[in-house]
């Protein structure tokens, strides 16, 4: 035993407090009081790790000292010990049946004394460090539960953003893919493979491509003028966002598409399509080249001039008609 043990001797002989100090006092640090009161006083200023205590006492008795000290959780678990010169097994059970753990005849013997007394700390010892155990454990049990449930609070929030992600991914207006690069020994992109894609996606491309590569889900692409898996090889690698115009061929549409990593080497293309804008501004074209050609092949000069821009348009009969001025 590392600790050097305090003890609580009670009295109200002065000689029997003395004969026990000198005992003991070498191995323990010893307080003597002569009367059951001072006892309850002491117990409560120094929380000794034993009591050896006498019975019979002017005041009030020892086994009303224990019962005392028993009834208070404080102090319900320091050992007591009996000295005393009532020597009847009724006592002896008395004072047992009050909490006390052990029970010694006087005149003391001062070996037994010593034994009684070392061993009894010595299980003291054990159950206090069991406490000790059981109240860390508890504390870690306890630390470990509140870590379990804000893990099952943080999964509930993943799921439920997961939840939320599925069905915006599955459900929403906009085309999206997710794909991972292929690279050659040299390090060059030479196909991608698309992990995942929504609805929508396969609905304006007309192809499900998930767990195929892009050479695969459109066949004939790698003969396209844009580099489509060169240019997501770039994004990849660089971790950069990406946008531009793709025509695709097989089914007659044009898209608008944003590209950027989300993890190395794995990145997401979202895909709007603009078929129609795309027509239009076609169609606005031929339609201003026609026009224009119309202009320069009348014989009329025309003069066009847009008055909240201040921009004029001057065909060229009209400028000839103004003596050839340069306009």
């Amino acid at each position: 035993m590392d600790k050097r043990f305090r003890i609580l001797a009670v009295d109200d002989e002065y000689v029997n407090t003395q004969l026990l100090k000198s005992a003991l006092g070498e191995e323990y640090d010893i307080l003597t009081v002569l009367n059951g009161h001072e006892a309850i006083d002491q117990i409560e200023q120094y929380m000794p790790d034993l009591i050896l205590m006498d019975v019979m006492m002017p005041d009030i008795t020892g086994f009303e000292v224990c019962k005392i000290i028993k009834a208070d959780e404080r102090f319900a678990d320091i050992p007591v010990i009996f000295l005393t010169a009532l020597d009847s097994q009724n006592d002896q059970l008395h004072g047992l049946e009050l909490g006390g753990i052990d029970y010694l005849t006087k005149p003391v013997n001062f070996d037994l004394l010593k034994l009684r007394v070392r061993n009894h700390l010595a299980m003291k010892e054990q159950r206090d460090l069991l406490v000790q155990q059981k109240e860390e454990l508890d504390e870690m049990l306890a630390e470990q539960e509140l870590q379990n449930e804000q893990l099952r609070e943080a999964d509930e929030t993943l799921l439920e953003a997961e939840w939320k992600f599925k069905a915006l991914f599955d459900n929403g207006p906009i085309g999206v893919a997710y794909h991972s690069m292929i690279y050659d020994d040299s390090g060059k992109a030479v196909d991608y493979r698309f992990i995942d894609a929504n609805g929508k996606y396969i609905e304006l491309t007309g192809v499900d491509p998930r767990g195929k590569t892009v050479l695969q889900a459109f066949p004939g692409i790698e003969n396209d003028p844009f580099d489509w898996i060169g240019t997501f090889g770039a994004v990849a690698k660089t971790g950069e966002s990406i946008r531009f115009e793709q025509y695709l061929q097989p089914n007659d549409r044009w898209y608008d598409v944003v590209g950027y990593q989300y993890k190395p080497d794995h990145f997401v293309a979202a895909f709007f399509e603009i078929t129609e804008r795309k027509r239009a501004e076609e169609a606005l074209q031929a339609c201003e080249s026609r026009w224009k050609f119309a202009l320069e092949g009348a014989g009329d000069g025309v003069w066009d001039w847009n008055i909240q821009t201040g921009e004029a348009f001057y065909s060229q009969c009209y400028k000839e008609m103004l003596g050839g001025c340069s306009w």
